[in-house]
């Protein structure tokens, strides 16, 4: 039995001298972790097509119940060669959807997303503001497609209308909350009606619409703090660990 699929690949690890682990995601099966033996002995044709961030074309067999690559081809490498932060972006975004997708769960929006995504970060023009709103952007999509989205129509802790006056965002509680329930979650970030408003438009546009919503860099940032420590918190990893991330490799 074989497979051939289309492939962006995540990572790639290897155990020993011949044994390299390839996480991709798949357009037909989901996140697959392939097993490849012998890569730093293959043809370099190969090993370009394994690379992190290259979108190929995969050829696999099962042996002894573990997809084993027998041949790859690469299409077009999405990896950013000359802006740093994009590069940072690109090792984070991989990161993010290895984290929070299952094995073998397919869904080709979320291959459609990262092919998207990977694409702009490898044009050296991408400036501040289509970092940020990728920031913002590429989380808030892969949170909806997994059925995370969390809940922006109500206060999320006691379902009630949320006024325009005073609305918090809450990674904790899921959501939205009004004024009376901001205590439930001291660490809840303070939002306008309208960079609530912003969130819901970027979470069910495409890409080139976002650009047309005309945000600000800073609505930016506080949308991209509150999903990015929501999808932490998902995960089940320290939201706070983003804080650092985001320092380290100087996203803005």
């Amino acid at each position: 039995m074989y497979f051939k699929t289309k492939a962006v690949i995540l990572k790639t690890y290897n155990s020993d001298e011949n044994r390299f682990y390839i996480t991709a995601y798949t357009r037909d099966f989901g996140k697959i972790t392939y097993l490849s033996r012998g890569l730093n002995k293959n043809k370099a044709k190969l090993k370009s097509a394994l690379m992190p961030f290259s979108l190929s074309e995969i050829i696999a067999v099962i042996s002894k119940g573990k997809p084993v690559i027998t041949r790859a081809e690469l299409i077009k490498s999405l990896y950013s060669k000359t802006n740093f932060r994009n590069q940072a972006l690109s090792f984070y975004f991989a990161s993010l959807t290895d984290r929070l997708t299952e094995d073998r769960l397919k869904d080709k929006r979320i291959f459609s997303l990262i092919v998207g995504t990977l694409n702009i970060l490898e044009k050296p023009k991408s400036k501040e503001f289509l970092r940020n709103l990728l920031l913002a952007y590429f989380p808030l999509k892969l949170v909806r497609y997994l059925g995370y989205m969390p809940e922006l129509d109500c206060c999320a802790s006691c379902s009630k209308k949320l006024s325009s006056q005073s609305i918090y965002l809450s990674y904790k509680k899921n959501g939205a909350l009004c004024s009376y329930c901001k205590n439930k979650d001291k660490e809840a970030l303070k939002i306008t009606y309208q960079e609530l408003s912003l969130l819901k438009k970027i979470s069910q546009a495409n890409f080139k619409s976002s650009q047309h919503i005309q945000p600000s860099i800073n609505q930016l940032k506080k949308i991209a703090r509150f999903i990015n420590f929501y999808a932490f918190y998902v995960s089940g990893e320290s939201p706070h660990a983003y804080i650092i991330t985001n320092r380290l490799h100087c996203f803005q």
